[in-house]
């Protein structure tokens, strides 16, 4: 890629790997090994230093795909988070995870509302999978960073309206109120599963930037954000195409040393 970077500057990621299983549409074979190696290699070419990430399997509660990719990646910190059975996977689990070069603390977890345990189409009851966010504080160069990222529900998988259950957003942001009343440096990422979330999280859209305005997704929709508080200039935001049914987003940011 040959991106050069700024210093000082913090370089940050959304991903969702689809558990470093390619999509069916790629008809590659034995590719679980090497998917790792494009997502770690994705990771290590942009020198990102923190990343989110979404579908990443648990093989139980203590292997996670998660602690490979840290450890691969050079990720000294890792919060991982199994939320549900994997669709993708025989016995094996999903979830997602929070990686950094920078000393994390304070962790917290936000369960989204599971608004039903199935929903009948056709003749089959699909099961929703349980959702949510990791919210984690992050040391850089001396400022604290909140950083939450995390997975939403897949309603247009399902042939249903995301603005059905806005009241689920509603709550998330509710949970979200303490940005704002302290005013944090503060970055939100992830695969929202949905076009229109500056509908359902008026707040979070109208105060922060969202900088991933292009498709994010092959199939020509745009579900995965990285929203960044005022703190922050955008020096470059950056996509790159993989394997998986998302696309890595990426940006590199700058924290101001006086607000305009």
């Amino acid at each position: 890629m040959g991106h050069h970077f700024e210093k000082n500057s913090i370089r940050i990621a959304s991903w969702n790997i689809r558990c470093g299983l390619p999509h069916p549409s790629m008809l590659l074979s034995d590719f679980e090994s090497t998917g790792l190696k494009f997502i770690i290699d994705c990771l290590k070419i942009s020198s990102i230093d923190i990343v989110g990430l979404q579908e990443v399997i648990f093989e139980d509660e203590n292997n996670s795909q998660a602690i490979k990719i840290a450890q691969g990646a050079g990720f000294e910190y890792c919060e991982c988070w199994k939320l549900s059975d994997c669709h993708l996977k025989k016995n094996a689990s999903m979830g997602i995870a929070l990686l950094s070069k920078h000393v994390i603390k304070n962790t917290k977890r936000i369960k989204l509302i599971n608004p039903i345990t199935g929903i009948k189409n056709s003749n089959n009851i699909l099961p929703i999978h349980d959702k949510g966010f990791i919210q984690s504080q992050i040391e850089f160069k001396g400022q604290e960073i909140d950083f939450i990222t995390g997975h939403g529900y897949p309603f247009h998988s399902l042939n249903l309206e995301s603005l059905e259950f806005k009241y689920i957003y509603e709550n998330f942001e509710e949970s979200l109120q303490y940005l704002f009343d302290s005013d944090r440096l503060a970055i939100i990422c992830g695969d929202f599963n949905s076009q229109v979330m500056p509908f359902l999280m008026p707040r979070i859209f109208s105060r922060y930037n969202s900088i991933i305005n292009s498709s994010t997704r092959p199939i020509d929709r745009c579900d995965d954000y990285i929203l960044c508080s005022n703190h922050f200039e955008v020096l470059n935001t950056w996509i790159i195409p993989s394997i998986s049914d998302h696309f890595f987003c990426a940006a590199e940011l700058k924290i101001k040393s006086k607000l305009n």
